[in-house]
């Protein structure tokens, strides 16, 4: 199992993509501005959030498990009715797919519930087009990682 630090590592690697209407495709990436495509989706709904129900805590489960998951992760996003657009977390060269959801509109509030319920250690959040962050729900992390402008922490 990585470290927390290497996690955070792969996080900030990662490319968190999205298949706009019309076949457009855009990805969120960590301590970047939200690219154009995915501003003019978002339009006045902010926060976009970029979250998954794969792999609780980074534990590799079954495919069958994953699927399971996101079905019910989408259940629970389709009765929010808010816009939603499916993506996958990738790493360049790396077989690694995991299949997310982008929410605009959602709470930070129930963001965070929903990233609980589904034991996630983190979800990708742009409060705003200039900047997207990592939400971190292990605050037992907190003395392990250097916090920087790219992290918010939960209360929890």
């Amino acid at each position: 199992m990585p470290s927390p630090s290497q996690l955070l590592d792969l996080y900030r690697e990662t490319s968190y993509d999205v298949r706009l209407p019309g076949g457009t495709r855009s990805s969120l990436r960590i301590g970047k501005p939200v690219p154009e495509f995915l501003r003019l989706w978002g339009r006045r709904d902010w926060p976009l959030l970029f979250i998954s129900a794969c792999n609780p805590h980074s534990k590799q489960l079954s495919a069958d498990d994953n699927h399971d998951r996101t079905r019910t992760l989408l259940s629970r996003l389709d009765r929010s009715r808010l816009r939603r657009l499916v993506g996958v977390g990738r790493l360049a060269n790396q077989a690694w797919r995991e299949t997310s959801f982008l929410v605009a509109g959602l709470s930070l509030e129930s963001a965070d519930r929903l990233a609980v319920e589904f034991g996630q250690n983190a979800i990708v959040v742009a409060v705003n087009p200039l900047s997207t962050r990592l939400r971190l729900y292990r605050n037992e992390w907190r003395t392990r990682i250097d916090n920087d402008a790219d992290i918010m922490w939960t209360g929890r």
